[in-house]
């Protein structure tokens, strides 16, 4: 390490060799930035260091010549992965436990989600510390953290959108539609019927299709089916009832977008009413449930009456959302990259083990 007071000096030699040794022993750093940190600065984050209360203090160091506005994002982008790393450590989150999830009842005397998740997060402030942790994501913020953890909130198309991503990213097979695409259904069949567009070979690969869509302020969820033929079987999973041609019309519309000179395309089309939602609220876990249903057991539900009490879901679909980012959070931060780049590495893992790089 060079000085630019004492540079080429005996004496400079000297005060480096002083500085490298207290800081190795002490963790002493010198009051002026040094200049030269830029060619391969790392800051580390300890956890011993970190408080048992979460705060974010972790302060990275910037050169001389960092713009204010960039060193303050990469201030902010330590605080947030400080704490990160500080709520998946306090609630526990392991990427490999598997969670339960059972529906019980009768139709009769109505039935229940019963999850795991629910029992493991709802009680003390364990609620609380996943709305925080949430709140950090960079797909979701503290607005759709409370509302999916709220039972009396509708959930917003950010929640039920990351959701299906999540639960499809691991079937090759499966493909998630965006349910923003229903606002604008003009432009997206447009898109589709690009000669090179990548959605469009994307969805002609899959051999399901997820489409969640809120219509009229009610979540729906579409699936499209692909047979041997190649001709599809359309159904809308509604737990409210209210399902019509008008929904399945819109998957059958985007069927025709991507094979317009098919004329038998659409084999069956139908709705099918799942237990219904016990309130105003859960039509957007119901959908979430009945997708990860379907994926999980490869079958469609049955026509059923009766209602059901879908609100412990809420905590499965926040547990899989906080055990994607343990599995692949970022812990490294360099202060000469501009993004933070993913590790491949388990990030629960490092926390056991204290390993950070």
């Amino acid at each position: 390490m060079k000085n630019g007071i004492a540079q080429n000096t005996f004496w400079g030699d000297l005060l480096d060799i002083a500085k490298d040794f207290f800081r190795a022993i002490f963790h002493w750093a010198p009051s002026v930035p040094d200049s030269s940190r830029s060619e391969s600065a790392k800051e580390i984050i300890d956890l011993d260091a970190i408080p048992k209360k979460p705060t974010a203090k972790k302060e990275i160091t910037i050169e001389d010549d960092t713009p204010v506005d960039k060193a303050r994002e990469k201030n902010e982008r330590a605080n947030k992965t400080t704490l990160t790393f500080q709520y998946l450590s306090k609630l526990k989150i392991n990427p490999n436990e598997k969670s339960t999830v059972e529906m019980t009842g009768s139709e009769k005397k109505g039935f229940k989600i019963k999850s795991s998740a629910y029992e493991k997060y709802h009680l003390g402030d364990k609620a609380k510390t996943l709305v925080q942790l949430i709140s950090l994501m960079r797909e979701l913020d503290e607005i759709a953290a409370k509302r999916l953890l709220s039972n009396d909130e509708w959930l917003g198309s950010a929640e039920v959108n990351h959701y299906f991503a999540l639960v499809t990213s691991k079937h090759p097979d499966v493909y998630h539609i965006d349910s923003g695409h229903n606002t604008d259904m003009s432009r997206f069949l447009e898109r589709l019927k690009q000669t090179h567009s990548k959605q469009a070979s994307k969805m002609r690969a899959a051999n399901r299709i997820f489409w969640p869509i809120c219509q009229d302020s009610h979540w729906y969820l579409i699936m499209m089916d692909k047979n041997k033929d190649h001709s599809y079987n359309v159904s809308c999973l509604d737990s409210l009832g209210w399902g019509d041609e008008e929904i399945t019309n819109k998957a059958c519309t985007v069927l025709q977008a991507l094979y317009p000179d098919n004329k038998k395309l659409i084999k069956a089309s139908k709705c099918i009413q799942v237990p219904e939602q016990h309130n105003l609220s859960d039509c957007g876990v119901s959908a979430c449930y009945w997708g990860n249903q379907i994926i999980n057991l490869q079958t469609l539900p049955k026509d059923g009456a009766g209602k059901c009490d879908y609100s412990q879901y809420r905590f499965d679909i926040a547990e899989t959302f906080v055990k994607q980012t343990a599995a692949t959070h970022v812990i490294v931060i360099d202060d000469d990259e501009e993004e933070v780049k993913p590790a491949s590495f388990n990030a629960i893992d490092q926390l056991r083990k204290k390993n950070f790089r």
